[in-house]
């Protein structure tokens, strides 16, 4: 059996801790270098999709807004017939709490509810002779929004 010099083991051990410490501290500060980064990246970092969706921006009676004559005359023999009547169930036009439920699920969604029909309310809202622009502008004037889209006027 080898004898056991306490010397030269300690020594030993001191010249692998020697090693061992040369490649820890360069891994560590590469490792710490790395959680820096993860954590300043975690703190700026902004999806790409994080920008403002339509159901967060659009506020029923944000603005007031008006139509013009002629849409006018059209809203009132078509969107009117529902809108401007509590009883039929369909939100009234300028009712800002009936329409923001709505509203949260985005101007593309009551677009194709008013083109489709949806619930109660019959397919291109009782106009077939109404353009996407001028529904648009119908959608603003009952919920007195300005939704960014072009619309009729």
């Amino acid at each position: 059996m080898p004898s056991i010099n306490p010397a030269a083991a300690a020594k030993r051990d001191k010249q692998a801790g020697g090693a061992v410490t040369f490649l820890l501290y360069p891994l560590a500060f590469i490792g710490l270098l790395t959680v820096i980064v993860a954590v300043i990246g975690l703190l700026y970092y902004q999806p790409a999709d994080a920008t403002i969706s339509d159901s967060e921006k659009l506020v029923a009676g944000s603005t007031v807004k008006s139509l013009s004559p002629e849409l006018q005359a059209t809203f009132d023999r078509s969107c009117a017939v529902c809108h401007n009547q509590p009883a039929t169930g369909a939100p009234t036009s300028g009712n800002a709490a009936a329409w923001q439920p709505r509203l949260a699920q985005g101007m593309e969604s009551l677009l194709e509810h008013t083109t489709a029909g949806h619930n109660g309310m019959p397919p291109m809202g009782l106009c077939m002779e109404c353009t996407q622009a001028e529904f648009v502008a119908f959608i603003e004037f009952m919920t007195q929004l300005d939704s960014g889209l072009e619309c009729a006027e």
